[in-house]
């Protein structure tokens, strides 16, 4: 059965918006927002999902028979805004990983570290769920909540309704869009947030990482730094691939999306470095740097092999209803000649890890709580995944990926080519590959970790000095 890869429709359709609309009359608080509009409709058609009255009647009883245990970790600091840094780290409810008994941030610690020996740094956290329940060591940012009224322009209100009218006419016509503008406006209230919070800095400081851009926070956040000259750079946290709507296909409106994207993308290798700098033959407008991902460097390469066999889950998205395709499930069910180790994503809620025990509850089969991935893939002699860039950490450590869901056709061409992974859609196709796997030595070239980069030499760090 052909299946379409639904973040490629949604660049396509994109794409034509961007060169349908005057979207530089797309403004609130005279500020272009094209990206938020299109970081938002990405969110509704990633969360749509098509189920029965009877399943949605079964997720509304999970919702309810929930709860959540967190207990408030009142140790963070708060963050004066008065102190002067060369360079602030801020980091959100994702990608820390537990290494005993502590936390740390695998995309931006080992930055941290490095560029700390010669700048004044210092890593800001976002009061958010991660700081109730995990040891964060850096310093909690108290925002500073938008008091003003947002409102969209007509002009800007006729752009929206035109575009919701384009999707609803598209692949995407069975997706609410009803709510998109209250979101768009919730949005921009944290986008002022943002805005704020670098107004509100007594010194200013010379530059910001972050992973993830998206946020709308971090999105005022880029917009204020433009003003005060402070660079701002977004440090890869996963696959790029060639149809990631937040990380390719920018090409279209430069002057308008520049104004909310960071000033540099910290990259692991040229293939995403590309990726963010060309949109075919077009360039983009966007700067990026290949800093390698020296988290990996503290792990040693594992050498003998186990009957582990990991599987990292995804988020579900776009239709899709179902944590694994039905012919992995089989042959998890019916292969007991080894231990099967699910890992659930971090984006996956109480109510997905209800179902996802259910769903794995075999004696061969543990679904780990352990967040540190190279971790588990260390202890594995195989990797299954739908199409997640844990892959790439899987590359460092020697552990092959096998990938299950058609997308990974489209995202990692190029890999699949050069053989760097597999992939299989069929039973019989996945237990032959799993058997020669499983009686090879495997000694891949490592693609992520550029050992001969040094950090303080990279642009923009270099221009500091």
């Amino acid at each position: 059965m052909f299946v379409q890869n639904y973040l490629k429709e949604f660049n396509n359709l994109t794409n034509k918006i961007e060169e349908k609309y005057s979207l530089d009359m797309l403004c609130v608080c005279d500020d272009k927002i094209w990206p938020l509009v299109k970081i938002s409709l990405f969110e509704l058609i990633s969360r749509h999902k098509e189920r029965t009255l009877t399943e949605r009647v079964k997720e509304k009883y999970l919702d309810y028979s929930i709860k959540e245990d967190i207990n408030e970790n009142l140790d963070q600091k708060k963050f004066d805004t008065n102190v002067y840094n060369d360079i602030l780290f801020l980091t959100d409810d994702h990608f820390y990983i537990q290494i005993h008994d502590y936390y740390v941030n695998k995309y931006l610690d080992p930055i941290i570290e490095e560029l700390a020996k010669n700048f004044v740094t210092q890593k800001i956290h976002l009061n958010s769920k991660i700081s109730k329940y995990k040891k964060i060591e850096s310093y909690k940012v108290a925002s500073e909540p938008h008091t003003g009224n947002i409102k969209l322009s007509s002009e800007a209100l006729d752009i929206i309704n035109n575009v919701v009218s384009d999707f609803n006419n598209s692949y995407f016509e069975k997706v609410d869009l009803t709510h998109l503008e209250k979101m768009i406006i919730n949005k921009s209230l944290d986008v002022q947030e943002g805005k704020s919070f670098i107004n509100n800095l007594g010194d200013k400081p010379k530059m910001i990482f972050y992973s993830s851009y998206s946020l709308p926070f971090k999105l005022g956040l880029n917009i204020q730094s433009k003003k005060f000259n402070i660079k701002t750079i977004d440090v890869q946290h996963g696959k790029q691939g060639p149809n990631n709507p937040l990380y390719s296909n920018w090409g279209n409106v430069t002057e308008i999306t520049h104004y909310m994207l960071p000033d540099y993308f910290w990259t692991w290798n040229m293939l995403s470095k590309d990726r963010i700098e060309n949109v075919g033959v077009k360039k983009t407008g966007l700067q990026a740097v290949v800093s390698g991902y020296k988290f990996a460097q503290t792990y040693t390469k594992k050498e003998n092999k186990t009957k582990n066999i990991l599987i990292t889950l995804q988020p579900l998205s776009f239709k899709n209803t179902f944590y694994i395709q039905s012919f992995l499930m089989n042959y998890i069910k019916k292969d007991k000649n080894f231990n099967w180790i699910v890992k659930p994503h971090p984006r996956q809620t109480m109510r997905d890890l209800v179902k996802i025990k259910k769903l794995f509850n075999y004696p061969h089969v543990t679904i780990t709580s352990n967040d540190n991935i190279f971790e588990l893939l260390n202890n594995s002699a195989l990797h299954i995944t739908e199409y997640s860039s844990t892959a790439y950490e899987g590359l460092y450590l020697n552990v092959e990926t096998i990938f299950t869901n058609p997308i990974a056709k489209d995202e990692y061409f190029e890999e699949l080519k050069e053989g760097k992974f597999y992939y299989c859609d069929n039973l019989h196709k996945l237990q032959k590959t799993i058997d020669k796997l499983m009686n090879i030595e495997i000694n891949k070239v490592n693609v992520l970790t550029q050992n001969d980069y040094k950090y303080t030499d990279l642009i923009p760090v270099k221009n500091l000095k």
